[in-house]
């Protein structure tokens, strides 16, 4: 009874991250397999194994995980923000992005863009390009959302900024947005749908 009550617990905090989490995509499987086999599952099909995220997870699910043989369902998830460690220009990072996954991406709210920023860490350029793009005398997101939230370096929403500056980025080291010239070759960020 005590492992029923706790995977019912694990499907209830699974849930709960699906609809919490907009980076991730979580995949509920109902094939039973040990922990390895989980887990290589989950990494040939998806990205990993959804993983828990606070001790409180870990207390409630710890009787359940004993024994090397026992066999579970479980939950996998899927990378929805890519960062891709190529140097392209702003309008090849666009198409790469298109072709391979759904578009640039847009930082939306403050968590989305420390989402993006604990992504950069393998980053090899100091910038890189997001969906934002300077267009008939407006900033916006190339996918259409809306440019609500923002994080530019000095706090200061760029009006006019010069011919070759149209191209928005997000610093590496720091949480700000910045303007770039659109052919300086940077890594960028994708998301998938």
């Amino acid at each position: 009874m005590q492992r029923k009550s706790s995977f019912t617990g694990l499907l209830i905090t699974a849930l709960c991250a699906v609809a919490s989490d907009k980076l991730r995509e979580y995949h509920y499987v109902s094939e039973q397999k040990t922990w390895s086999e989980a887990q290589q599952y989950c990494r040939e099909h998806y990205t990993d194994l959804a993983f828990i995220s606070n001790q409180e997870e870990i207390d409630q699910l710890s009787p359940i995980s004993r024994g090397p043989g026992l066999k579970l369902t479980f939950f996998c998830y899927k990378e929805k923000l890519i960062l891709v460690q190529e140097m392209k220009t702003w309008k090849e990072a666009l198409e790469y992005c298109r072709d391979h996954y759904t578009d640039l991406h847009s930082l939306l709210s403050e968590t989305e863009n420390l989402q993006a920023q604990s992504k950069m860490e393998g980053a090899q350029t100091d910038h890189v390009w997001t969906g934002l793009i300077f267009l008939a005398r407006e900033w916006l997101w190339v996918n259409g959302d809306p440019l609500e939230y923002q994080a530019w370096s000095g706090r200061v929403l760029p009006h006019c900024p010069a011919q070759y500056l149209h191209c928005g980025t997000l610093t590496r080291d720091e949480e700000h947005w910045g303007t770039r010239n659109c052919e300086e070759r940077r890594n960028f960020l994708c998301y998938r749908a």
